[in-house]
């Protein structure tokens, strides 16, 4: 304290007085780990190593290098795997580094693990939007499903990807895509159009209809609204593909050239 006339100041210890006649400052006191300041210390850590190993998968993956990558980013995840907004991001880049080296199965399986995890769709776009991440994922998997020639489960992952995001190109593309490689899966599978109805090739028009019955009540979308999304998918594919037999087989010209074709 000093003197004022009469009053009394307080004057504020500096490092040197503390230091007593030395004049070295003491070290600070240790910081307890279970302490606020402590556990703010271990977070900045932990976060600091997660986006350190995420920007070295994306490294060895920009490098060329994705078998690199794929362990980076399993690195990664084994820290942030009960953070959905930390987590999402790395899943994306795992299945573009496990579709480089052609492992479309284990990709899947990675979509199938980030798409299950509870994101928050409401969370508004910034460096991390939920409903983008969701995206990325669908269309990610669309595409294995696309290249194993599953495309009905790929068009599936497309129009859900498209109702998430109206405005993408990818996922419009994707559909369009994923449709043509649906239909034309169905026709193969058919055969001909015989085929694609059951019927031999000189079967009678009666004969021709009442295949065409069964099968479109099997497959119309109304009998295939209960079922899962690409299993509804194929039902409409090969409604198509029936209802497109028919209506060639049952009309005499037409399906006097089509025979002409086979017999060609």
């Amino acid at each position: 304290e000093g003197d004022t006339g009469g009053g009394h100041v307080f004057v504020q210890p500096t490092p040197a007085a503390h230091a007593g006649a030395t004049g070295v400052v003491a070290a600070p006191p240790p910081v307890s780990p279970d302490s606020p300041t402590g556990r703010c210390a271990e977070l900045l850590l932990f976060l600091d190593t997660a986006t350190r190993l995420r920007s070295a998968a994306h490294a060895e993956l920009d490098a060329g290098r994705p078998s690199a990558a794929v362990a980076a980013a399993a690195d990664a995840l084994a820290m942030v795997s009960e953070s959905a907004a930390a987590s999402a991001p790395l899943h994306v880049l795992m299945v573009a580094a496990l579709s480089r080296l052609g492992r479309h199965v284990e990709a899947i399986a990675v979509c199938d693990r980030g798409l299950a995890s509870p994101g928050d769709l409401s969370s508004p776009p910034g460096v991390y939007s939920w409903a983008t991440e969701r995206e990325r994922l669908l269309l990610r998997r669309a595409g294995c499903f696309l290249t194993l020639n599953q495309p009905a489960r790929a068009l599936a992952d497309y129009r859900s990807a498209a109702a998430h995001s109206p405005g993408s190109a990818q996922a419009a593309a994707g559909v369009c895509r994923a449709w043509e490689a649906l239909q034309a899966q169905a026709g193969a599978e058919g055969g001909n159009l015989y085929a694609a109805l059951g019927v031999e090739r000189h079967a009678t028009d009666d004969q021709i209809r009442r295949a065409f019955r069964g099968l479109a009540l099997r497959y119309h979308p109304d009998k295939t609204a209960a079922l899962s999304e690409h299993a509804r998918l194929e039902g409409m594919a090969r409604f198509a593909l029936v209802h497109d037999a028919f209506e060639r087989l049952r009309t005499p010209d037409l399906r006097a050239a089509y025979d002409a074709t086979i017999d060609g």
